[in-house]
């Protein structure tokens, strides 16, 4: 008999909501960028006061730098597992019926919250390439740290966030405010962070 995976009420709105953005601005999406928008969107919460732990699922830092959660995770097989994401020739895409779900649970106010960060943090694939987010992000402190200790480790947990917490408050007195809107605030420390990246390739290849 084959096992029907159960959806979690958070992280199967967070993958509808983050692919529905990819689906519309790439026509389809990779797994791992679920995970990474939705790391973002974690960050943005953090950004905002909001403790990690307020977030309803953890991350992981791979020894690449990148982001993942298990409870994503789960929630894109179980969408899969449901039709409401399809994969073809290695890519998912969204379907009409994860389309009108998504609609149905939009307008259920336990989202609203957590809907701005979603927004913040998908609004950047719309000025950044992927590609580029991704490499940015993996100079965020947490991720950056997993990567130079070449191990999975878990993020946003003590000791680690007080370098996270000086680099949100550095963001926040760049902005001006921890009010402003968190597409803007997303974009900026993005676009800072890539720009790190850059200039550590650069002195890398002069060294070289």
């Amino acid at each position: 008999m084959t096992r029907t995976l159960r959806f979690d009420p958070i992280t199967t709105y967070d993958a509808m909501y983050i692919a529905a953005i990819l689906e519309r601005r790439y026509g389809g999406f990779a797994a791992a960028e679920v995970h990474l928008l939705a790391y973002l969107a974690c960050l943005l919460s953090l950004y905002k006061g909001a403790p990690a732990s307020d977030w309803g699922y953890g991350f992981v830092g791979t020894s690449l730098g990148a982001p993942y959660s298990q409870g994503i995770d789960s929630a894109i097989r179980a969408l899969v597992d449901r039709n409401l994401f399809v994969e073809s020739a290695y890519v998912l895409h969204t379907t009409e019926q994860s389309t009108r779900h998504l609609t149905e649970l939009r307008t259920l106010s336990i989202y609203d919250d957590r809907a701005l960060c979603l927004q913040g943090a998908c609004a950047s694939v719309f000025a950044l390439p992927s590609g580029l987010i991704r490499t940015a992000l993996s100079r965020e402190p947490e991720l950056q740290r997993a990567a130079e200790l070449r191990s999975t480790r878990y993020l946003l947990d003590d000791p680690g966030l007080a370098l996270l917490h000086d680099e949100l408050d550095l963001l926040a007195r760049e902005l001006g405010s921890r009010q402003v809107d968190l597409r803007l605030a997303a974009l900026v420390w993005v676009t800072a962070l890539a720009k790190d990246a850059a200039t550590d390739r650069i002195q890398g290849a002069a060294v070289a």
